[in-house]
């Protein structure tokens, strides 16, 4: 115990930061820039647009409030989603809406935004994914792809468990990295590179194909997703009931030595905080860089900020503010044990302990929901403006991957907001 104590959210920031500006041409700058969209105090107006949008987006479906919140919340901190559940329950048609929604509200400014949609099936080609052969410059004897879903910002990917895993497997450094390979690569300097950047927000798929448990090659895919729910029918939501009483999940899990579990796990979230910190940094000084770039790059990569007036932000850039926003020194700090106080660390050990028993949740997920756990309180806080994502302990019901941890995580998740 005694090595976890040096290890505090200050000092893994200075390393981070110091060695931006070691490696970074005009370093201090764009640290400067940075640091103006993590303070909070910066996006408190996109806060309230994006409620705006998330009221606006109930209003055309009856009882899917729950599902536009996750799809919100899941674009805001950056990450993937998944829906899986039967054919028409508008798994689809509400991904859709809402991306078009983000798309269509621009302020009167010029839209950027782009979306990739595509349904896959056994037979789909990695051409339908990256993009055909650009036979122009084929004729050069260049082969390079025509880009598809490399200059996404949002991408919806229907039917997502139909293509096969060799396809899907693609999708990986997309996902996780924003960067995909490709041997034929050139720089704008026409040097060779093997991988390129992608402005990719988030990946939202949906499928009414459950993934196999034995299809062990699609682990890693699967665990890129921060949230996967399994959709019901609104016909299932009028005519359901309160769950059985199913105290044999939880009773396997210990109810002691929270406080040891938040000692051991808050040096491994601050390092794990520190990548996503570095990350969003990187992210940043991509924007940054294609703003004196060409006019292609900059319309693919611009985050859509606008510190100087920020009423002419499009959705997408309000959403770029409030995940900025996450990086603040507030959020870092509460990762460090203080005391007896009951913080994030205290939740999420708790969550973790009850998960443990049914669910297989892997560091990277672990991250993930510590990310969602800080938006989650930046957009909805505790106003009880989301009845459905009221509580950090909602989220711990989004974190299973087959139908057994996905169903005993809901038990969990309720048994956990009725103890907290």
């Amino acid at each position: 115990m005694t090595g976890n104590k040096s290890v505090t959210w200050d000092i893994c920031k200075k390393q981070i930061r110091d060695n931006f500006c070691a490696k970074t041409e005009n370093g201090d700058r764009i640290l400067k820039d940075f640091d103006f969209w993590t303070d909070p105090g910066n996006s408190p107006d996109s806060v309230i647009k994006i409620r705006k949008l998330l009221d606006d987006l109930s209003g055309h479906y009856h009882k899917m409030d729950m599902e536009f919140a996750l799809i919100i919340l899941a674009i805001s901190s950056r990450e993937h989603l998944l829906f899986l559940g039967k054919p028409g329950i508008a798994k689809t048609s509400i991904i859709v809406k809402t991306m078009k929604e983000i798309q269509s509200r621009c302020n009167g400014i010029v839209n950027t935004t782009n979306i990739f949609q595509t349904c896959l099936h056994p037979y789909t080609q990695i051409s339908e994914i990256l993009g055909p052969i650009d036979l122009r410059k084929l004729l050069q004897n260049e082969v390079t792809r025509i880009p598809r879903i490399q200059k996404a910002h949002l991408a919806m990917v229907d039917e997502f468990f139909k293509a096969t895993s060799s396809l899907l497997n693609t999708l990986l450094s997309i996902m996780n990295e924003r960067c995909y390979f490709d041997p034929n690569l050139k720089s704008e300097n026409e040097e060779k590179v093997l991988e390129d950047y992608v402005p990719l927000v988030s990946l939202l798929a949906a499928s009414n194909k459950t993934p196999s448990i034995q299809r062990g090659e699609l682990e890693a895919i699967i665990d890129r997703f921060a949230i996967i729910h399994v959709m019901e029918s609104i016909i299932g939501k009028i005519l359901s009931t309160s769950d059985e009483s199913k105290d044999h999940v939880v009773s396997k899990a210990k109810t002691t030595h929270i406080k040891k579990i938040a000692e051991e796990l808050s040096p491994f979230l601050i390092k794990g905080w520190g990548l996503e910190y570095e990350f969003a940094l990187n992210t940043f000084l991509r924007h940054y860089n294609a703003e004196t770039s060409n006019e292609i790059k900059r319309k693919i990569h611009s985050l859509q900020l606008n510190k100087d007036n920020p009423d002419a932000m499009s959705v997408l850039g309000h959403l770029s503010a409030v995940y900025f926003s996450l990086f603040n020194d507030s959020n870092g700090n509460k990762l460090e044990i203080i005391g007896e106080q009951k913080n994030v660390v205290y939740e999420l050990s708790k969550i973790l302990l009850y998960t443990n028993e049914v669910a297989d949740i892997s560091p990277r997920r672990v991250i993930k929901l510590l990310k969602l756990m800080f938006c989650r309180e930046k957009l909805f806080g505790s106003s009880g403006f989301h009845a459905y994502l009221a509580n950090n302990y909602d989220l711990c019901r989004f974190m299973g991957k087959t139908d057994k941890e996905i169903r005993d995580l809901k038990i969990i998740g309720d048994f956990l907001l009725t103890n907290k």
